[in-house]
């Protein structure tokens, strides 16, 4: 077997203390942990080089604490196992890959912290110690809560699951950080806990511009904004008339304050609370064109394409998935 390294990047039990932080990163304890392998594809980084390589099956995990390094599983080719196990007539002991799923998600929060959610909906963390990188898990509660994507908003740090529901992560009273459900109303309503936790449904999500604001699409089609966390300050800015809000193409990268979404039937909006009406329906500007739909997808604005001062956002269309690009007044 080729020897595994101490600086492995294969999901090790490791954890440190992020400076860069306000909240101390969490590790189960080395007795608690299990390597469950669901693929043959594996990568390490080389930090001379600087460049992730795949490495070669089978491997060795090896885990090391005050220079003490011992064994603490394998990574095996699940092919040949398969096989040598077909062989033998003997059932299969390994899980079968997993589909894939659009949960994987990558969210910098600083030079030195990295967070990313998985394909299976886990959440871990990435970060400099100081002497080397590190990772740092940070599972959603509960079995079935898969993340699909976090936000950080000013340090806030949030997570969507897969379900819809929003998550914040909070430290409690043994200073240790966990993830609470998103309220998005205030007990003083009169209302339960149980019904304020699904009260709102969450599609997508996307943080400003500007890093101040979290911009969401809900399940019913209408566009939330977080502004505050402490205190809680959102506003419920409805749905254009006659259509909704399906996905969230910019949020001011193309021009400040103003958010372009996308309606389930492939329309772009505008939406600016600063004027009246506040959404505003865009339309092509050739007429060959007024019956194509787009991809209920993020756009990409870029600046200085046709001048200095020139900005353009641009999409994708359902058909073909051609750019189409959108040039502001």
């Amino acid at each position: 077997m080729m020897p595994g390294l101490a600086i492995s990047l294969l999901l090790l039990v490791t954890c440190a203390i992020s400076q860069m932080m306000s909240v101390s990163s969490w590790c189960p304890r080395q007795s608690e942990a299990k390597f469950v392998q669901k693929t043959n594809k594996f990568w390490e980084f080389e930090e001379q080089r600087n460049t992730w390589v795949e490495i070669s099956l089978p491997y060795d995990l090896i885990s090391c604490v005050d220079d003490n390094c011992s064994k603490v599983a394998s990574i095996v080719d699940m092919d040949q196992k398969q096989a040598g196990l077909a062989s033998q007539d003997e059932p299969e002991d390994h899980d079968a890959a997993l589909p894939l799923r659009r949960r994987i998600s990558l969210t910098r929060m600083s030079e030195a912290s990295v967070w990313v959610t998985g394909q299976s909906g886990s959440i871990y963390e990435r970060f400099w110690n100081g002497v080397k990188w590190v990772i740092a898990p940070h599972e959603l509660p509960g079995p079935t809560a898969r993340a699909i994507s976090v936000f950080i908003v000013n340090q806030t740090i949030l997570a969507l699951s897969e379900a819809g529901q929003l998550y914040q992560l909070q430290v409690n009273e043994n200073s240790q950080p966990i993830w609470i459900e998103f309220m998005f109303a205030s007990l003083e309503s009169g209302r339960t806990e149980e019904e304020l936790s699904s009260n709102v449904q969450i599609k997508s999500g996307v943080v400003s511009h500007d890093g101040e604001r979290l911009y969401l699409s809900t399940v019913t089609g209408t566009l939330l904004e977080i502004s505050e966390f402490h205190p809680l300050r959102w506003e419920d800015h409805g749905r254009p008339q006659g259509g909704d809000n399906s996905a969230i193409a910019d949020t001011g990268a193309l021009r400040p304050g103003i958010v372009f979404t996308i309606s389930s039937s492939g329309n772009l909006y505008e939406f600016d609370k600063g004027s009246k009406p506040s959404w505003k329906k865009h339309i092509w500007s050739d007429p060959s064109v007024n019956q194509t739909s787009l991809e209920t997808t993020g756009g990409c604005a870029l600046h200085g394409l046709a001048g200095a001062h020139s900005s353009s956002l641009f999409l994708l269309t359902k058909v073909e998935n051609r750019f189409v690009e959108l040039l502001p007044d």
